[in-house]
């Protein structure tokens, strides 16, 4: 039988594989081009992991060895606190005027590497194929919407109001093609124009949610 340790660590391996933006929080390598899968799947996969894992861990919760033992009680508890905030519905709920799903992905760039081409490489995939990580914002709300389980509609008009800056000429975004200009990035012209993209996607989310 594995012990907490090698649970433990297949758990971030696994955690990172599902949630990439996660990863790049982590600094785990190979990651941060990729989005997490915002969707109801992508919810549904990463509380089916947490649930693998609980039954896993759960033998050990007694462990005679102390460390192994707290590393199985604390993993234990904060996958519980996840599948529970699924079963609750909360993943519908994070629609809000902060720490909401559009944070997820307007601020995940701030904690991007940029010191070379592939770190800006990875800035522009991101900001290229931000629409996918919006839909599945979408997909989720809309599914929301059809059991009954939404946000407060000031939640919705905050968010409404922060998307539009994002893709008005004010936009953090922007400040990322003034940074990969100024470092000589020969990816400069790239993420311009994924930045671009990144806009236009985030007007497009907002158009959603004004129709919501």
């Amino acid at each position: 039988m594995p012990e907490p340790f090698e649970i433990c660590d297949r758990l971030v391996n696994d955690v990172v594989a599902l949630s990439p933006q996660f990863g790049t929080r982590l600094g785990a390598p190979g990651v941060d081009h990729l989005w997490d899968d915002l969707s109801p799947d992508g919810v549904g996969a990463r509380a089916d992991m947490a649930r693998r894992y609980r039954e896993e861990l759960q033998p050990h919760l007694q462990h005679p060895e102390s460390w192994q033992r707290h590393a199985a009680r604390v993993a234990y508890d904060r996958l519980g606190e996840i599948l529970a905030d699924y079963e609750n519905g909360r993943h519908f709920l994070r629609l809000r005027h902060t720490a909401g799903m559009h944070d997820w992905i307007r601020d995940i760039f701030d904690e991007m590497k940029t010191e070379n081409d592939d770190g800006w490489a990875n800035v522009a995939q991101r900001l290229e194929t931000v629409g996918v990580a919006l839909a599945g914002v979408e997909a989720t709300l809309e599914k929301g919407r059809q059991t009954k389980q939404v946000v407060a509609r000031r939640q919705v008009e905050s968010v409404i109001e922060q998307t539009r800056h994002l893709a008005g000429p004010d936009s953090k975004w922007l400040g990322l093609a003034r940074r990969a200009e100024k470092a000589g990035s020969n990816l400069a012209q790239r993420v311009a124009a994924a930045v671009d993209t990144g806009r236009r996607e985030a007007s497009r989310f907002a158009d959603y949610l004004v129709g919501m």
